[in-house]
């Protein structure tokens, strides 16, 4: 087997259950024969944190900002400077959510970037010894308009994050590889048959099994082989899932920041809010009056 075209795929998402702001996907490719625990194992003292994102960032954004712009920094050979360039192109729908701006945000917002340097340079030391290559590190933001237009379209939430995912993973997918497409259960779902085979229609369907812990398929197109992992925490279970959900939490982070300061600024004693449904509420209460919110309520207020 030619071990260069070997890669696992993790991704993860942020941004499902609020009622503000957007939606993030996270994909991480590692190409190679191995996976990213062994290259963060031969990485030392100094490799980022890769592990759930919930476990990293509790209020203070620096350790979850030095882990994302670490990935970052290691499949694209330089740190984004900025939220434009960490996302490389706008969103769909940018101009119809004012509160987002030119993205023009500056990064690092909260580390030092020679923080940020030492774990990327640690990552790929370790990535080296590993004989592995970090492939692609990215985040897909879907705005709140285009969540909402999505599910107007007949979509519910469910099917909207398998539509997502199977987008982004379609775009990080080798031509010619044999590997694995690791992902925490989607909402509880249990059974994915139907979707992969829509996702990949001239490939075979090969073994199959669907736990209450794991659901994992094997499709086989000639010399080529994907196997799909859903699991139970997958965060816990796989560093590729782990790092998609940091540069997904991280990039919807980065969004909420960008937002809040747009409505700040136009009210002065206006507290942050992280967009969950109970805050949203007291949120939207406060800028009840604002005709830029009346003019863009069925935009900003995600359905439910």
């Amino acid at each position: 087997m030619d071990h260069s075209s070997c890669f696992r795929i993790g991704v993860d998402e942020a941004g499902y259950g609020p009622r503000l702001g957007p939606f993030v996907m996270g994909l991480v490719r590692v190409d190679g024969l191995g996976g990213l625990t062994q290259a963060l194992e031969l990485a030392g003292a100094s490799a980022p944190l890769v592990k759930d994102s919930k476990r990293i960032y509790h209020g203070n954004l620096r350790e979850l900002e030095i882990s994302a712009l670490a990935l970052l920094t290691c499949a694209r050979a330089a740190m984004p400077r900025n939220l434009q360039e960490l996302l490389v192109c706008s969103p769909d729908g940018l101009k119809a959510h004012p509160w987002y701006g030119q993205l023009e945000l500056r990064l690092p917002l909260v580390a030092d970037a020679a923080d940020v340097d030492r774990a990327a340079a640690a990552l790929w030391r370790g990535l080296k010894r590993a004989n592995l290559s970090l492939g692609a590190a990215c985040a897909d933001v879907l705005l709140e308009g285009s969540f909402n237009a999505r599910l107007k379209q007949g979509h519910n939430k469910a099917d909207l994050e398998l539509v997502q995912l199977g987008e982004l993973v379609r775009r990080h997918l080798p031509v010619r590889a044999r590997g694995t497409v690791l992902c925490d259960r989607l909402g509880g779902r249990r059974h994915y048959g139907e979707w992969l085979a829509a996702q990949h229609p001239f490939w075979s369907s090969g073994s199959s099994s669907e736990s209450a812990d794991a659901s994992s398929y094997t499709l086989v197109s000639g010399r080529n082989q994907l196997q799909y992992q859903f699991l139970v925490g997958g965060e816990s279970c796989a560093a590729e899932i782990a790092a998609a959900s940091i540069l997904a939490k991280y990039v919807r982070e980065l969004m909420m920041h960008v937002f809040n300061r747009f409505w700040q600024s136009r009210h002065a004693a206006l507290k942050p809010t992280a967009g969950y449904p109970q805050d949203a509420g007291r949120f939207l209460a406060a800028i009840e009056g604002d005709g830029m919110f009346a003019e863009h309520r069925s935009v900003m207020v995600r359905a439910r």
